[in-house]
């Protein structure tokens, strides 16, 4: 291409023309030529946002050729001097939360603007159920393979993927991805320890759909991995459906109640046994991690978990006694201490104290029986 087409190009992409600025865009593209925009939101939208979420995302980068573009819009802000804020913007202090700069695209600039509003709204519902949001997530990470298991998805494996997409993200050149690097609100929520939270999860799969946008190739396990806009557009979808559902007034309220709602009556036959959240799990379909979110939320189920892995104990403890003296009848008291001592310690319950109190019951009703077999 002639460097006077070329610079036509350019001026027709600073231009107001929609037209023409998608002309120009595609002629530069086919010849090679990727133009980096600066993105920023226009005045009316930095104010619509402070309106309603209390912040504002501010998008800004080193400008090489003077396309400012409203992340919103997705359209460019003209008469804009390269170098030089105008003014009614805001200062990158008072507004940024995120600074990074992605390939000129129509996707790209639709991602960044719904990203950015999909953290925002979640972070300004304090009701919203955290750990519904998070199995939410990871269900969709799951099916896309991103994840091994749904009920089991370690920590580690959680980690290992965010690093990854972090380290992904730190080595892209600074012309592609800005200083999301130097960003240290992004990573405090890529590395948080609460797996479940949602602001952790939008950052994450965010930056995902960053490196997918990127003309740059990115690690075979993460490209094909996921779609994140799709994952963050269906978040959004069924908390709005969720919320439109419901009365205003009584949206707290239900939420509430939800959120505090009894344990399902199977886990409350499965936890009667008095065994562990593994074999509650087990006899229920559900994960240990549920059983215990369960356990944390319903009181009730709580402390008939308790009373009934005491009774479970003291059960097995009276087992073990019963057994040593149908086998040693001549026995003494301190014969069976020291026999089932060491079997009934394994229950993480019963000390020496303990089985001294629960041996003269026993012995009684032990005796009690032997006489009726006898009698």
């Amino acid at each position: 291409m002639h460097s006077s087409e070329r610079a036509n190009l350019l001026r027709m992409v600073r231009s107001s023309d929609h037209d023409a600025v998608s002309m120009a865009k595609l002629q530069l593209s086919r010849e090679g030529w990727s133009i980096t925009h600066e993105l920023r939101l226009c005045p009316e939208c930095l104010k619509e946002d402070r309106d309603r979420f209390g912040f504002a995302i501010w998008h800004t980068t080193h400008q090489a050729l003077g396309v400012w573009v409203c992340a919103r819009h997705c359209s460019p802000l003209c008469g804009v001097p390269p170098r030089q804020r105008p003014r009614g913007w805001l200062t990158a202090q008072d507004a940024s939360r995120l600074s990074v700069t992605v390939a000129a695209s129509a996707r790209g600039l639709e991602l960044l603007s719904h990203i950015a509003f999909c953290s925002a709204w979640i972070a300004q519902q304090p009701h919203l159920e955290h750990e519904a949001l998070g199995s939410m997530v990871r269900r969709r990470l799951t099916r896309l393979g991103v994840v091994s298991s749904e009920v089991n998805t370690s920590k580690a494996e959680l980690t290992a993927f965010a690093q990854e997409v972090w380290w992904e993200a730190c080595s892209l050149p600074s012309q592609h991805f800005g200083r999301f690097a130097d960003t240290s609100w992004v990573r405090k929520t890529l590395l948080f320890k609460d797996y479940s939270h949602p602001l952790r999860w939008c950052v994450l799969v965010g930056a995902t759909s960053f490196l997918q946008c990127l003309t740059r190739p990115v690690s075979p396990r993460i490209e094909g991995h996921i779609s994140a806009l799709a994952i963050t557009r269906a978040l959004a979808a069924e908390y709005a459906q969720a919320i439109r559902e419901l009365p205003e007034r009584s949206l707290f309220s239900e939420l509430k109640t939800a959120h505090r709602a009894a344990a399902p009556a199977e886990l409350y036959e499965a936890m009667s046994s008095g065994g562990s959240l593994s074999d509650a799990a087990v006899g229920t379909g559900m994960s240990s991690q549920e059983v215990a979110r369960w356990l944390k939320r319903d009181s009730l189920l709580r402390d008939h978990w308790k009373s009934s892995v005491a009774v479970s104990k003291v059960d097995v403890a009276s087992r073990e006694i019963v057994e040593f003296l149908d086998a040693h009848p001549g026995a003494t008291r301190q014969d069976v201490l020291a026999s089932c001592l060491p079997a009934v310690r394994r229950l993480e319950w019963y000390d020496r104290s303990r089985l001294e109190a629960l041996l003269p019951p026993v012995v009684a009703k032990y005796d009690r029986q032997r006489r009726l077999q006898f009698t």
